[in-house]
């Protein structure tokens, strides 16, 4: 599945050469395979020709001279007759007497046809013609050999004639020589239907791989185009929450220099105003740098030990008073002693997120309870408040990052929605794991469970 052309270029381009790199290697290594196959059967059948024609030489040389030129019934009896039935080993096949059922165990592996040559190079006796050669093609092989003639005694060539097609084998004899020829058409027939039947078969497994190879891309590139999407989410939110503070600020900027004349004291209101939005955005760029400074540190970050119980207690006294100035009860249980591994600053982040959004977000008079205990060696930090639940719909994605639901929840609450979104990251990065559950009758509690130290 090829990504669509509302996809982004580049990851349209990368998903083509993966599936283009990934088909190359499998097409080169089912090539590797075929020519292997091939060049292992062009071998053994190689092999096959050269044990034929030396079984049926060596024959020939044992039988003597003046028995083979002087009577064919002589040849049966070392082993010859007309239809060649001599194996590749040179071992006699056992004939069959008259009308007996044909066994095709006593065929020889190669079929061959051997002749006896003068000096000259003409033929003077045909031993065997298993392989049916008319007149006219053994004297065009024939008429092929005679530059080949001039052979030492016991010497042996062997080749082919490529117009016909004929491998033989040539060796000295009394008076003149032997020959013996093979059809080529031995190893065209088995290279022509390796090469069908393999090849076809390589086909079929190249286009299945090759569809495999969409597939994985699909899969390959599913997390990376989310990671894409989210990255331009990113982008496209962190501009759009940058671009009312420094409208606000252009806006200030404009009305203090249309009033040159006028004192400080006079326009401190839109001074005010300026740092006011200043300091947003301030605030804003130190919670998406401390974000990617938590992603990008996560297998650098230096841990250790540390009094996780301490360090809860520590930061629910912190912020007693931002819950009394809201009018929310806080209250805790917190387990002493309990200990964790990890870096003390992005742990305290951690908690001083969870309790300040449950006291944000608690209605008037409502109550926020902290908990830490330990659960079958685990340590489990639950942080719980009442008043309105998170929608169904939102709670998959309180931990995306600037989301904020527009619904009476976050009315009035500030911030940017990067919050929660940096609590997720300090927990992956300790590898622990963060739930949350809500409704209006038993409120909202965020759980998070570390391993144990």
């Amino acid at each position: 599945m090829i990504l669509g052309k509302d996809a982004d270029p580049v990851l349209r381009r990368f998903q083509i050469k993966f599936i283009a790199v990934t088909a190359s290697m499998v097409g080169l290594l089912l090539l590797a395979v075929l020519a292997v196959a091939c060049y292992m059967t062009y071998t053994q059948r190689m092999a096959d020709i050269d044990a034929a024609l030396d079984a049926r030489t060596e024959r020939m040389h044992l039988m003597p001279a003046e028995l083979m030129l002087d009577s064919m019934q002589v040849m049966h009896e070392y082993g010859f007759d007309a239809d060649g039935t001599l194996d590749s080993m040179g071992e006699k096949t056992p004939g069959r007497q008259p009308n007996e059922p044909r066994n095709a165990i006593d065929d020889p592996l190669v079929a061959t046809s051997a002749f006896l040559l003068d000096e000259n190079g003409d033929i003077q006796m045909t031993v065997s013609n298993a392989l049916s050669l008319d007149e006219t093609t053994v004297e065009e092989a024939v008429d092929d050999l005679r530059s080949h003639l001039i052979l030492d005694r016991e010497n042996t060539e062997t080749g082919k004639i490529d117009k016909l097609n004929l491998y033989y084998q040539l060796r000295d004899y009394v008076n003149g020589y032997s020959v013996a020829f093979a059809s080529g058409n031995y190893v065209d027939s088995a290279m022509a239907s390796l090469m069908m039947s393999l090849g076809l078969a390589e086909l079929v497994a190249f286009l299945a791989l090759a569809g495999l190879a969409v597939v994985l891309s699909r899969w390959v590139l599913e997390p990376v185009e989310r990671a894409w999407a989210q990255q331009r989410q990113f982008v496209a939110d962190a501009s759009h929450e940058l671009k009312t503070p420094l409208t606000v600020i252009r806006a200030n900027d404009s009305l203090i220099m249309a009033n040159p004349e006028a004192s400080i004291a006079s326009q401190m209101q839109w001074i005010e105003s300026t740092e006011t939005e200043a300091k947003l955005m301030q605030d804003l760029v130190n919670d998406m740098l401390y974000l990617a400074q938590t992603e990008n540190a996560r297998n650098d970050s230096v841990r250790a030990p540390i009094d996780f119980s301490d360090l809860v207690q520590s930061s629910v006294l912190q912020f007693e008073s931002v819950a009394f100035e809201r009018g929310v009860l806080m209250d805790s249980d917190v387990a002493a002693g309990l200990m964790v591994n990890g870096e003390p600053k992005s742990l305290q982040r951690l908690v001083g997120t969870l309790i300040d959004n449950a006291c944000k977000y608690a209605d008037d008079g409502g109550k926020v309870d902290v908990s830490l205990s330990k659960q079958g060696g685990n340590c489990v930090l639950r942080v719980h408040n009442t008043g309105a639940a998170i929608p169904a719909e939102d709670v998959p994605h309180v931990f995306d990052r600037f989301y904020r639901s527009d619904k009476a929840r976050t009315h009035g609450t500030g911030g940017f929605g990067l919050g929660l979104a940096i609590a997720k990251s300090v927990v992956d990065e300790h590898g622990a794991t963060i739930a949350v559950t809500s409704s209006e009758s038993d409120g909202t509690v965020f759980t998070v469970t570390f391993p144990k130290a």
